[in-house]
């Protein structure tokens, strides 16, 4: 975390204000300039996008439409049949054939018709009165509400000459009207009405309910201004106000004001069917998504860049002193050969120089001073040492030895001499790290030899040797004993009943192990081997392993960190210790 009183909080705000303020100034400049630029070209991209699609997807559907109308008002025998009902007296004959002529003909129209096949046309409804219609419907299960709407809306509209398509919406279907009279070809006179009920869901699509979803206008008008379709579905059939306004602003990038709120405008003309298709984009709509999100976008990135120019410059500039820091601290921990390097920068250099000097002179006192103290201190424990005479405690034991022989006490004889080895080895060894598997051995039946008159025949000891070789190697003195020593206090002394201590030496791939077994209380071992992993001490209720704890660090310290000690126990069942280091003859 930086802190206001560092060098390295002074050198980012020196940089990051050195940047930010001519990028604020420069930003300042061109912001008016980018915003029109960047908000002309988003809004004539929008606008032909926007025309596209919906030329693409509304007027195609009109096209198919069209065509749909022109088979139908083609149909010279439909035609026909309405004249003979208009001009001859309704007799049921008449009726029956005229009825009968009319709906086979639609019938046979509807199976070449696209619009019919594709689900857009939901019905087709032919009037010559309100009593005489004729209709195909696709679905029948509307019924008679479905055609009561047909007979209103044909008579809403009988008397109205319309050279024209109407176009009206239902109040009660998702259904839009299209009406149009049908003429006979050599007079001007109106023989019927043809009415197709254009279902709005084949009409809408994905396109459309994402324009409604951003508050986009959409709608298409004929040569009349009468609106054939509009994303409000009231408006169709209504007229649409082109004035002089909207003239000046349609395709010109100008605020156009309509229902109280500023749009763009955009149309393009559609020839073949004499419409016009428009497009009204909410000017909040085109600023907040497209130019204000890319204009954000520009200046987080230029504060972002300024910013990480800011922590480079600082963090390259300051580097030295982290170097300085970090070596400091390794001097600190006795590491005198963590010099620092050479910089380009005669300033930077001079204190690297110096420091490394001051290293050098720091170890030569470490060297001549604290190493001197550690051999004073060394010879003083040696001299205390020494002060004790061990041959005296050997005869001490030896009496009672000879005295035990005297009396006829066999146990005592050997106990006495089973500890007097044990204790010899201590003073006869103690300036030896390691010494052979077979010694160890030795001390380790001493140890037994005295765990055996103690326990008498509760402990059952079994010794497995893989190759008699293995017992030329060498191991850390006192390891194997101690883990012996372990496994008979913590493991068999407790146990109820008789115990079985197996020892077994064995060796693979180029590694010897020294595995300790026995069957007795157990415990959770898992903890100790994090603590032996660790080279951490560990004491679990009361039990305290050091012993385990210093052996693993000896053989670490010895071979490496691969090697140690491993311990597998589960609660009475057993214990397994596991002594892992590699093949030592004795040159380590």
């Amino acid at each position: 975390m930086l802190k206001k009183n560092s060098f390295r909080y002074k050198v980012i705000l020196l940089v990051t204000l050195t940047v930010m303020l001519p990028l604020s100034l420069f930003g300042g400049y061109l912001s008016h300039y980018v915003y029109n630029n960047l908000l002309t070209q988003n809004l004539n991209n929008e606008m032909d996008a926007s025309l596209q699609q919906l030329t693409d997807s509304i007027v195609s559907k009109h096209r198919i439409i069209d065509h749909s109308f022109d088979l139908f008002l083609s149909n010279q025998k439909i035609r026909s049949n309405l004249l003979k009902l208009s001009r001859q007296p309704h007799t049921e004959d008449l009726m029956n054939f005229t009825g009968s002529e009319i709906e086979a003909q639609l019938k046979a129209n509807v199976f070449h018709d696209y619009g019919w096949n594709s689900g857009l046309l939901k019905s087709i409804f032919i009037f010559q009165s309100q009593d005489n219609f004729f209709y195909l419907h696709h679905d029948y299960l509307d019924g008679e509400a479905f055609i009561d709407e047909h007979i209103q809306l044909y008579n809403s509209l009988k008397d109205i000459p319309d050279e024209t398509t109407t176009i009206l919406p239902s109040q009660k279907y998702n259904t839009t009207y299209f009406i149009k009279d049908i003429k006979p070809l050599l007079t001007d006179e109106t023989i019927g009405k043809i009415v197709l009920s254009i279902n709005e869901d084949e009409l809408n699509n994905i396109f459309i309910s994402s324009l409604k979803e951003k508050g986009y206008i959409a709608l298409i008008v004929d040569h009349n201004n009468t609106v054939i379709y509009h994303t409000d579905r009231d408006k169709i059939g209504t007229k649409f106000n082109t004035d002089a306004s909207f003239r000046q602003t349609v395709n010109s990038n100008k605020e156009y004001f309509y229902n109280n709120q500023f749009y763009f405008l955009g149309n393009q003309k559609i020839d073949d069917l004499g419409l016009t298709a428009i497009i009204m984009v909410p000017k909040a709509e085109i600023v907040a998504t497209s130019i204000l999100t890319k204009y954000t976008f520009i200046i987080f990135a230029t504060v972002l860049l300024a910013l990480l120019i800011s922590f480079y410059a600082a963090a390259t500039i300051t580097r030295p002193f982290d170097d300085l820091i970090e070596h400091i601290k390794k001097a600190k921990d006795k590491d005198f050969k963590a010099k620092m390097p050479q910089y380009k920068y005669y300033e930077l250099n001079q204190v690297s120089l110096t420091f490394n000097n001051m290293l050098d002179e720091i170890e030569t006192l470490f060297n001549e001073v604290y190493k001197k103290q550690l051999l004073l201190k060394e010879s003083e424990l040696k001299a205390l040492q020494a002060q004790i005479n061990p041959h005296f405690i050997f005869n001490v034991l030896e009496t009672i030895s000879w005295e035990a022989r005297m009396s006829g006490n066999e146990n005592i004889t050997i106990m006495v001499h089973s500890l007097g080895e044990l204790l010899r080895s201590n003073f006869t060894f103690s300036n030896h790290e390691k010494i052979k598997i077979e010694e160890e051995l030795k001390y380790v039946n001493f140890y037994l030899d005295l765990q055996n008159i103690r326990f008498g025949d509760k402990i059952q000891i079994q010794i497995h040797i893989e190759d008699d070789a293995l017992l030329e190697l060498f191991i850390p003195k006192l390891s194997l004993q101690t883990i012996v020593e372990n496994a008979v206090v913590h493991g068999l002394e407790n146990k109820i009943g008789k115990g079985n201590l197996t020892i077994t030496i064995t060796s693979k791939d180029g590694l010897v192990y020294l595995i300790v077994s026995d069957n007795g209380i157990g415990f959770d071992a898992e903890v100790l081997n994090q603590h032996l992993v660790n080279n951490s001490d560990f004491k679990e209720n009361g039990r305290e392993h050091i012993g385990l704890t210093n052996i693993n660090q000896r053989i670490k310290l010895l071979y490496g960190e691969i090697y140690g000690v491993t311990v597998d126990s589960e609660i009475n069942e057993g214990t397994t210790a596991t002594i892992k280091f590699p093949i030592d003859k004795g040159d380590l």
